[in-house]
């Protein structure tokens, strides 16, 4: 028992930690700065007396974080700009206007700030300097729909998406299709020749083409393309009318909604955090507790379940022939193909096969958690398991398995006491996975 009780507090320090080393304020005060009148982000520099303007721009999970920030480091140097970040994300801002939308899926607030956010952006001037601020919860946060489309045919095709089981970088690529802003569309309306994009990734090797739909960087859509991915994820029939309708009539290729290609200058691209550098982090951390520990050689994605047993695997195959202590660190995206109607994500759906997988191994306990602090459309960020979890929730009279069969984790992890809840971190990396093995 005091074996685990010192894994759940370990693995709780390994992760709070890893995610206040990875404080979007904090990553961003180390790739910015100002001295003697010059702005500093990373290798290049602006002299402010010879530049025009700075306006803060912004968009994502972590927007008000960094937005707070660059308050601190420019102060009266920021003549506007705006911003929208989730729901109950919001920070006091002094200088930057900000908004509060919908995520995973957008609302009107959602079309609100894609409609200031075009206002604001026009009237800035080719001389000025933009710092676009981008983050996970982009693709939910500003929403245009294009041409005849409506937003109740957006939130629609949100659902069935997020359903589906598709992976982000198919999820972004049809979300930008049927889009007004995404995909580099929202560059067009800014006058200003310079754009630096502060970004935190929170997809796979950092694309900043895939990261909140790109709303500034130019992404070709391929008809061909978007039609398979629409037929392999099962969501060709579930397309309301006017999707169908406006896929029906499109070109072999769309570059913006006029169909010509955006010929701006590209932004700067400056990715000051990711899942990997999370993962290093806590890899680094687990060594001080005394933990040989390491990161998984690839990006974790693939069905939640299957990849809990993965997991699992690999955790027994630890423990029979590595040294221990062990921790074993896993970054990345998992998918659920929903097929059941209960309440849940892809960490407590990984948690719950993982716990009775695990049933009877001893000593082995393993945290997945949304670096968000929000695992789909639950109250929770995730949920810590281990070897006797199983035997605990049947002496209670809990039985797991028809709730994994019902994608109703949630319900059963909050009411047998693993969830972890740690409200909205500010913060949007992905996923971690945890698993600290001891003798």
């Amino acid at each position: 028992m005091k074996i685990y009780e010192q894994q759940h507090r370990d693995i709780q320090h390994l992760f709070f930690t890893g995610l206040k080393k990875m404080d979007p304020g904090y990553v961003l005060d180390k790739k910015v700065r100002m001295d003697s009148g010059r702005l500093f982000i990373e290798s290049r520099s602006y002299d402010l007396n010879r530049t025009g303007r700075i306006f803060v721009f912004g968009s994502g999970k972590a927007a008000a974080v960094m937005a707070k920030k660059l308050e601190d480091i420019l102060g009266d140097k920021i003549a506007g700009g705006c911003i929208v970040c989730p729901y109950g994300c919001s920070l006091p801002l002094n200088k930057i206007e900000q908004m509060e939308a919908a995520h995973p899926v957008p609302d009107e607030n959602s079309v609100k700030a894609a409609g200031r956010m075009i206002e604001e952006a026009s009237e800035t001037k080719p001389k000025d300097l933009i710092l676009y601020l981008l983050s996970g919860g982009t693709s939910s946060l500003l929403c245009l729909p294009t041409g005849e489309l409506e937003l109740e045919d957006v939130q629609e095709l949100y659902h069935a998406i997020l359903r589906s089981g598709a992976p982000i970088r198919a999820m972004n690529r049809i979300r930008t299709f049927f889009s007004g802003i995404k995909g580099g569309k929202l560059r067009r309306y800014f006058p200003a020749k310079t754009i630096e994009m502060l970004t935190i990734s929170d997809v796979p090797e950092d694309d900043p083409t895939v990261i909140g739909s790109a709303p500034l960087l130019e992404v070709s859509v391929d008809i061909t393309e978007i039609k398979q991915l629409l037929n392999r994820y099962g969501l060709e029939k579930e397309l309301p009318r006017r999707m169908q309708k406006f896929l029906d009539t499109r070109k072999a290729k769309i570059f913006s909604e006029t169909g010509e290609k955006n010929k701006q200058q590209k932004p700067h691209v400056t990715i000051l955090a990711s899942a990997g550098h999370l993962a290093r982090i806590i890899r680094y951390e687990a060594r001080l507790l005394g933990y040989h520990s390491r990161i998984h050689d690839s990006f974790l994605t693939g069905e939640s379940r299957e990849v809990a047993m993965d997991i699992v695997k690999e955790a027994l195959r630890v423990r029979q022939k590595e040294v221990l202590p062990a921790a074993l660190v896993y970054y990345g995206e998992t998918t659920v193909t929903v097929k059941g109607t209960g309440k849940g994500g892809r960490n407590q759906e990984l948690a719950l096969q993982a716990g009775i997988l695990l049933d009877g191994n001893h000593y082995i306990t393993c945290l997945s958690a949304g670096t968000d602090g929000r695992d789909g459309e639950t109250e929770a960020a995730g949920a810590v398991v281990n070897g006797q979890s199983c035997t605990h929730w049947f002496s209670e009279g809990l039985d797991p398995g028809p709730s994994l069969e019902n994608n109703d984790s949630w319900t059963f992890l909050n009411k047998s006491g693993n969830t972890m809840v740690t409200g909205p971190t500010g913060n949007n990396l992905m996923d971690i996975q945890i698993v600290l093995i001891n003798a």
